[in-house]
């Protein structure tokens, strides 16, 4: 959405014309699983993003003034919030606005938030500041400091504070071919998902 093509494949087409787009409601109904993309293993599904009926392109006229204030409550960033206006400074949404959301999506399935998801605070006291679960230091051990690193990158409430959507899509990719952390997590053949979370996030 941001780039039109994967930025750190040589061999991936650019687009000339292309405007970013902004999703504006990234969130997981709005998340799709495909297949595997190693066949003939059972593997993490591929996920898809889909439901673009309030997508915009970044040089949308009125940016942010007309655009904000929509989506789904817990997973708008700070700057799409419905009295981001009132605050100073007022931040453009981009291809920051659906990192973040991808930040808070990933915190959520980490900490196994279910039913209901940690509130955020859109307040300006509080700047987009994200609850965490009760449970969030069990699951640091878990799951490292490297992952929760990686999502507080993409939760900072200023959006040209946080990461990239090129510098997330590297630091996944670095996070699973990092030989200390191990390959990335894979079901076997007799596996199942366990926890009630885990079926209702499926």
């Amino acid at each position: 959405m941001a780039h039109g093509h994967d930025p750190l494949d040589p061999t991936s087409l650019q687009r000339g014309n292309w405007q970013t787009v902004i999703h504006r409601d990234v969130k997981p109904v709005n998340i799709f699983f495909g297949l595997p993309r190693t066949p003939g293993k059972r593997g993490i599904p591929e996920l898809k993003v889909g439901d673009f009926g309030l997508a915009v392109p970044h040089n949308y006229k009125e940016n942010p003034e007309q655009i904000v204030g929509v989506g789904t409550a817990t997973y708008r960033a700070p700057e799409q919030s419905a009295n981001a206006l009132n605050h100073r400074p007022v931040h453009k949404l981009s291809s920051a606005t659906d990192v973040w959301a991808v930040g808070r999506i990933t915190l959520l399935l980490v900490e196994l938030s279910s039913p209901r998801p940690g509130e955020v605070f859109y307040g300006k006291t509080y700047q987009g500041k994200v609850q965490h679960a009760p449970e969030k230091e069990q699951r640091l051990k878990l799951y490292g400091g490297k992952l929760y690193e990686l999502i507080e990158n993409c939760l900072e409430p200023v959006p040209d504070d946080r990461t990239t959507a090129s510098l997330l899509l590297k630091s996944i990719r670095e996070y699973l071919d990092d030989d200390r952390e191990g390959p990335p997590p894979r079901l076997e053949e007799d596996d199942s998902l366990q926890y009630t979370a885990d079926l209702v996030w499926s």
